[in-house]
Formats: C-alpha cells, sequence, structure tokens
C-alpha cells in the first residue's frame, strides 16, 4: 500500500470496529435477499416465464464478478466510503464524489420507499391507521437503531435477516414436498416445461428483460464489504462473508424462483404490477393456514432490515464525503460512541424529503427511482472499473483475497452492464431510468467542479 492510499484510510479513521464476523455474513446475506426477492420477482416472471432462471443467473453472474472484485479493494482498503473512496483513490476525485453523492442518495431514495412500503404491509393488519403513521415510526425506529454503538445495528440485523431466511428455507422445503411428491401428489415439472411456449415463452428477449429485474433484486450485496471499516477483523470476516456469496446466490434465488414456478403456472406468478407476492400464492395455494398473514409478515421484515442497512451505509458515505472535504465537515465528526451521528441525522431528513416528493405526484416519484436504479448501475460499473486499475498497482499473487479470471471476468461484467443500460434506454418500461439518471449525473458534476472552484478560492484567500 502506497503512502498517498493509507492516508485515505487514516483520513476515515474512528469509527467503531464492533462488527462481529457472524453478524457480518447476514447482513451480507440480509442485503442479498429484500423485497425484489420477495416482491419484484413477480415481475421478472412476467417477462420470462420459466426461462427467469436463466435470467437471474446472469444477473447472479454480474454480481459475483462484482462482490468479489469488490472484496479484493475492501481487504486492502477497509475505509467507511468503501467503494466511493476506491472509486477516488483509482479513477480520480470527480468519480470518488460521484459515486458516493449517488449512492448516498440512492440509499435515501431506497429507504422512503421501503418506509412507505412497510406502512402498506402494516395496513393488512391495521386497515384504519394510515400508511403515512407507520411509514414514519419505521423511520424513526430504525434511524434510532442506527444511532446506537454499532454492534447493536448489527445484532438488529442479525435477527432481521434470521426471519427472511427461516421463511425462505420453510418456502423451500414446502415447494420441494409437493413438486416431489412427498407430501400430495407430485407436481413435477410440467408447468416448467410443458405450458404453452414451454421454457421461454416469450424468447431470449423476454429472459434479458427480466435480467434487469434479477439485476435490481441483487443490488444490495456490495452491503457487506460496506462493513470492513467496523469489522472486528476486516481480513477474515469479508472473506468469510464473500466466499459463500455464490451458494447463497444459488440458494435463496435460483431455487426459491425454481419451486414458484414449478410450483404455480408462470402466467399466474408472474405479473407487469404485482399486487400480491408470488411467495405468499404459493403458500396459499400448498394450502398452508394464515400463510398470507405469516408472509406479510416476512415481507415487511425485509422491508424494515433494507431500510435499517440503507441508513447505515449512506450515512457511512456521507461521513466518508465529509471526512474527504466534499461535505461539511460537522458530518465527519463521531460521537462518545464512535458512529456518525450527525451523518445519520441528516440522511434522515433526507429520508422524510424523499417521502415526501413521493407523495406530492406519481411523476416525481417515478423520476426518484429512475435516479436509483440509473446509480446502481453507475457504483456497479465504477466498482468494476476501480478494480481494474486496483490491480496495476497491486499484484494479484500478494493480495488475501483474489478475483478469479482477472481481467476478462471484469471486461465481461462491464460489457453486461453497459448491455442492460442500452436496453433500458431502448425499453418503455425501464426509460425512466435513463431520463432521470442522465441528468442526474450531469448535475452531480457540475456541483463537483462548482465545489473544487469554490476550494481553490478558499486556498488562494487563506495563502494570500
Amino acid at each position: 500500500m502506497t503512502m498517498d492510499e493509507q492516508a485515505y484510510l487514516d483520513r476515515e479513521a474512528g469509527l467503531e470496529r464492533g462488527l462481529s464476523k457472524a453478524q457480518i455474513i447476514m447482513i451480507g446475506l440480509g442485503g442479498a435477499i429484500g423485497t425484489g426477492l420477495f416482491m419484484g420477482s413477480g415481475i421478472a416472471i412476467g417477462y420470462a416465464g420459466p426461462g427467469v432462471l436463466i435470467s437471474y443467473l446472469i444477473a447472479a453472474l454480474i454480481a459475483v464478478i462484482m462482490v468479489f472484485s469488490l472484496s479484493e479493494m475492501a481487504v486492502v482498503h477497509p475505509t467507511a466510503g468503501s467503494f466511493g473512496t476506491y472509486a477516488e483513490i483509482y479513477l480520480g476525485p470527480m468519480m470518488g464524489f460521484i459515486v458516493r453523492y449517488t449512492y448516498w442518495i440512492q440509499q435515501v431514495l431506497l429507504i422512503g420507499a421501503e418506509a412507505v412500503a412497510v406502512g402498506i404491509y402494516m395496513s393488512w393488519w391495521f386497515p384504519d391507521v394510515p400508511v403515512w403513521l407507520w411509514a414514519i415510526g419505521s423511520a424513526a425506529a430504525v434511524l434510532w437503531i442506527n444511532t446506537r454503538a454499532v454492534h447493536n445495528f448489527g445484532s438488529v440485523e442479525y435477527w432481521l435477516t434470521v426471519i427472511k431466511v427461516s421463511a425462505i428455507v420453510a418456502f423451500i422445503v414446502v415447494g420441494l414436498s409437493r413438486i416431489l411428491g412427498i407430501v400430495g401428489d407430485p407436481i413435477g415439472l410440467h408447468n416448467v416445461t410443458g405450458l404453452a411456449g414451454g421454457f421461454m415463452p416469450s424468447g431470449f428477449s423476454g429472459v434479458w428483460l427480466a435480467v434487469l429485474m434479477a439485476l435490481f433484486s441483487f443490488m444490495g450485496l456490495e452491503f457487506v464489504v460496506g462493513t470492513a471499516s467496523e469489522a472486528k477483523d476486516p481480513k477474515t470476516a469479508i472473506p468469510a462473508a464473500l466466499r459463500t456469496m455464490a451458494a447463497r446466490l444459488f440458494l435463496f434465488y435460483i431455487l426459491a424462483l425454481f419451486i414458484i414456478v414449478a410450483f404455480l403456472p408462470w402466467t399466474e406468478s408472474g405479473a407487469k404490477v404485482v399486487t400480491e407476492s408470488p411467495f405468499v400464492k404459493m403458500f396459499a395455494s400448498a394450502g398452508i393456514p394464515y400463510a398470507a398473514g405469516l408472509m406479510n409478515f416476512v415481507v415487511a421484515t425485509a422491508a424494515l432490515s433494507a431500510m435499517n442497512t440503507s441508513i447505515y451505509l449512506g450515512s457511512r458515505m456521507l461521513f466518508s464525503l465529509a471526512r474527504g472535504g466534499y461535505a461539511p465537515h460537522a458530518l465527519g465528526q463521531l460521537n462518545a460512541q464512535n458512529v456518525p451521528m450527525r451523518a445519520t441525522a441528516v440522511t434522515g431528513v433526507g429520508i422524510l424529503a424523499a417521502a415526501s416528493l413521493s407523495i406530492l405526484t406519481p411523476l416525481a416519484y417515478n423520476y426518484l427511482f429512475g435516479i436509483v436504479l440509473f446509480g446502481g448501475l453507475l457504483v456497479w460499473s465504477a466498482i468494476l472499473v476501480s478494480h481494474l486499475r486496483f490491480r496495476r498497482r497491486h499484484h494479484g499473487a500478494d493480495l488475501p483475497v483474489r478475483m478469479p479470471f482477472f481481467p476478462y471476468a471484469q471486461i465481461l461484467g462491464l460489457v453486461l452492464l453497459g448491455a442492460i443500460t442500452v436496453t433500458m434506454a431502448l425499453h418503455a418500461d425501464w426509460q425512466v431510468a435513463v431520463f432521470a439518471g442522465g441528468p442526474w449525473l450531469v448535475l452531480i458534476a457540475a456541483a463537483y467542479l462548482v465545489w473544487r472552484r469554490m476550494a481553490r478560492s478558499r486556498g488562494t484567500s487563506e495563502s494570500a
């Protein structure tokens, strides 16, 4: 590590290293399992039919390339800004500025959307209580958790993930027992290959469109590397969390989706607008008592988990920006528990602003969500390009974690991400991401240029 690189680590020092290996593994798993699987998978099935399995395999390939590339850098540079800091080190200050602010606003908008989702889920049990009340209450709860010592955040996220994992394991057990005929008559694979249109009723074009939904379901896997600066032993914990990533992706996505398309005709489980989770539909069809209520609880838990982790990462990105001089200095300060309290509070204010904008007009929400989707592609692409530059300075043989098939895997990942961006720009269902993300990129780049000019002016006046 060069002296310049060490300076970035020293700049963001001070956070408590209170996350255990078990907590980091569960945080990574929780980042991979969210409403994208429980609810959004129905949209992917609607595009591709049973061919959605290929879609998720393609998206999983991109995700694995990204995560292993990121892990190499995280073990060498365990910083709060994680991939935002790596972009600054290897791609320059402007890219570090753009990536971190884009990721921060992405997390803020996601939290606002998840808060509203929690309110909708809770209305299933309490229809007379306004959605906004549940939304504000859930946002306040996770904000409070994130103002405590980091090991408290880790404990809460650990148990929220346990609930999600337990639900998926139960889902897999029930589904396989019915498909194989262990309980009742065997369902077999007729729904996978025997319906009109076969395995890919919409052809490869439908499979490719479903990749977009699958990829956004996987966004959040970078969460585990964002904890490196607060891990008790990042050189052990981060690789341990990543070694089983591919297996978890297969188990909790590919296998679960296989059960859905085998158990139910894809015309029933898929939809352009999801009004009910395909998981709920399968449990209900299996005759499981209280299936809808149980799954509603799990989906609400998934939304709370996503909010909890997004506030954590958003506050650390803002903390990193402040320590780098790209945000007010006060946001880089830590409280007595070594938590960036002010960065967390500002992130909370951003959540309320995002929720308010989404309430004013559905069109505003669509464009905000478009920034989220575009931002995810930008961040993953920046991670892969940063890794290519990282390897120019660090030889693979000297690294404790090494990405196989370098650099071909990274190039493949960038080509696939580029093709997905082009597809989004050309398809009416997804164009909003490019239409909103493009102007955002121009705006944040202009903001950096203004900031740099102001910083130079301050430097000149102080020297005079």
